[in-house]
């Protein structure tokens, strides 16, 4: 039996000391598929050990994934494709939302390129930029940024906000439509470059027409919140930046709630502690991290 138990990211990525056991599985729905990968990966894993483990310390190492044959309820709740990480000490299981490669890999660290890989995919986004008298949309990632397209707003949208509302006018009704006009070219653009990605939407700059734009825009990945940016020579160096380190902290939080750690029952025994024969690296497949 198991039992969620706390978890880090930030030890997996960087644990380094010991045994590393990581294997990817392909979940393409169903339990039948995921237990013929992993009793794979336990073979496969099973010969990669044999010139460092003896029969014991080998048959202890790999008894959670063994265990982990039987929890069909348990292999079935999970959506994504499957990362597992073994040491001595631990055993995690990660739903990866993106496409993984099946692979065993027994190294002195885990093989984390598809998680780092998540990361980055989860950072890409859009940016609306509002000036006086403009539009900008922008892309960008963890890394790159660059201007897809901008807009000169209408003299008329330039005198919002409209001090008496309650007497309709002809440069309200003015107003009305040149607003209409560009949301419909901003809802036309964004949907052309994300091609239903659904990468998220923020707005930054002019809160005024910020208020009006996030009411009338369709996208339903707009983010409600405007990014705070300060510096009016650089419009969107700062929102950039601020978009940057929200979804870093977002998808890290993402990954940690995603990855299950378990503790089994107190009468599985880990046995004495398990270490490398050998200083040297002994595994090609570590160069692939």
């Amino acid at each position: 039996m198991v039992r969620p138990n706390e978890n880090s990211l930030k030890s997996l990525l960087r644990s380094t000391e010991g045994l590393h056991l990581t294997s990817y599985l392909k979940n393409t729905g169903g339990t039948e598929s995921l237990v013929k990968q992993l009793q794979e990966s336990i073979e496969e894993a099973n010969e990669t050990l044999r010139p460092i483990l003896d029969s014991d310390e080998r048959k202890s190492f790999l008894l959670p994934l063994r265990k982990l044959l039987s929890e069909s309820k348990l292999l079935n709740s999970f959506k994504g494709n499957l990362g597992i990480f073994r040491t001595e000490d631990t055993f995690r299981v990660l739903s990866i939302p993106i496409d993984v490669h099946p692979i065993t890999v027994v190294a002195s660290s885990f093989h984390v390129k598809p998680i780092l890989k998540w990361i980055q995919v989860d950072q890409n986004f859009l940016l609306l930029r509002l000036e006086n008298n403009s539009a900008s949309l922008y892309w960008g990632s963890h890394s790159r940024s660059n201007l897809i397209d901008k807009i000169n707003f209408p003299e008329s949208m330039r005198r919002l906000p409209v001090a008496d509302t309650s007497v309709e006018t002809r440069l309200q009704r003015q107003i009305v439509l040149d607003l209409e006009s560009t949301l419909e070219w901003l809802n036309e653009k964004i949907y052309e470059v994300t091609n239903k990605n659904g990468l998220p939407l923020f707005i930054s700059g002019n809160h005024e027409y910020a208020k009006h734009f996030m009411l009338k825009l369709r996208y339903p990945h707009l983010r409600k919140q405007l990014v705070h940016d300060t510096a009016s020579n650089r419009p969107a160096i700062d929102a950039i930046r601020e978009i940057r380190k929200t979804l870093l902290e977002e998808s890290q939080l993402a990954i940690e709630s995603a990855i299950r750690e378990f503790q089994w029952a107190e009468s599985f025994k880990l046995g004495k502690r398990i270490s490398l024969k050998s200083p040297k690296p002994l595994f090609k497949e570590e160069l692939r991290r």
